[in-house]
């Protein structure tokens, strides 16, 4: 077991020694991390408030996820309260290192955060609040990752390493995402497709492959439980990528939706979209078996749906015109 002081159970106790009264606020931060959150921030944007920016938070999120589920599956690592059942303040099922929820407050509340910085610096107008609006974003990121370590799902290290990936992916976006996107905007949807569906068998077999290693984090008892939850989000993860991929190259060549429109037109517009992936969800719930392959069914129609069948039907209906 590592001897390392970051990943100490002390450290954990001596965070939840704050008090018992910490726990409401801590399990309302903790959400600005989680998969929730990322998932109805994407479409706000996407749908409704900015089409760019909403992309590349879809995009960010599927990046930080692989990368996230990756070295979760090479560490094996076990939770705090998997190894001391009486620091369980929350529930988990996947591997502990590093933290997905601050890897994904620092990928997206910093990338919004760049925005605001960005748009501070060349827009005239409301200056301070969008600097304000920006610090209180990069504030936010370490309060979740704090929280994470007060409910007694993650070591400090495991949030630190966290932040740390999280902040090299967007880096990583922000500098090579331009000139990836026009070079496949340049290539035909017949080669977008097999690079779609080459990434995302990449993507599984690479992590598949990766739970085979010898075990860092030394968590045997909680094998089943915890590859069960990393071949479930390589699974998903693939077909978010095809889905995705397919669906973004198609809105932009076929649809072209613009987001702008009265509040009440927007809110509509955001209903029916969700009210089409809940039907979804379910539907595919209840007609395929439930396995590793049925995440993946599900991950790439709703991201298709979300990237492209929603847009199309805003068109259709009226409630969102095309450029």
């Amino acid at each position: 077991m590592d001897t390392s002081p970051l990943w100490s159970l002390d450290w954990v106790r001596a965070v939840q020694g704050w008090g018992h009264g910490l726990l409401a606020p801590m399990q309302a931060t903790t959400f600005f991390g989680s998969p929730g959150f990322v998932v109805l921030l994407i479409l706000l944007f996407y749908w409704c408030i900015d089409k760019r920016t909403g992309r590349d938070l879809a995009l960010l999120m599927i990046l930080s996820s692989y990368g996230n589920t990756l070295l979760k599956a090479i560490t094996h690592r076990a939770r705090p309260y998997w190894l001391d059942p009486s620091l369980g303040r929350a529930v988990e099922n996947s591997y502990s290192f590093p933290s997905g929820h601050a890897q994904n407050a620092a990928v997206l509340l910093g990338y919004l955060a760049w925005r605001l910085i960005r748009a501070a610096e060349s827009v005239a107008t409301h200056r301070a609040a969008r600097r304000l609006a920006a610090g209180g974003l990069l504030l936010l990121i370490p309060l979740v990752a704090l929280s994470r370590v007060y409910l007694g799902v993650h070591f400090p290290g495991d949030v630190l390493l966290g932040l740390a990936a999280g902040f090299l992916t967007l880096a990583l976006y922000l500098w090579l995402a331009p000139t990836v996107g026009r070079w496949l905007a340049a290539r035909t949807w017949v080669v977008n497709l097999a690079l779609a569906l080459g990434v995302a068998a990449l993507t599984l077999l690479s992590i598949r492959a990766a739970l085979n290693l010898p075990s860092v984090g030394e968590a045997p008892t909680w094998r089943a439980i915890g590859h069960e939850a990393t071949l479930t989000s390589a699974a998903a993860l693939a077909g978010m990528i095809v889905g995705g991929w397919t669906g973004f190259m198609l809105e932009a060549r076929r649809v072209r939706f613009r987001v702008d429109g009265p509040l009440g037109q927007r809110a509509l517009r955001f209903g029916l979209g969700i009210a089409g992936l809940g039907v979804l969800a379910l539907g595919i719930g209840a007609l395929v078996p439930t396995m590793p392959i049925t995440y993946g069914l599900q991950g790439a129609v709703a991201t298709f749906w979300v990237t492209y069948l929603a847009p199309w039907l805003f068109v259709r209906v009226g409630l969102a015109e095309a450029e």
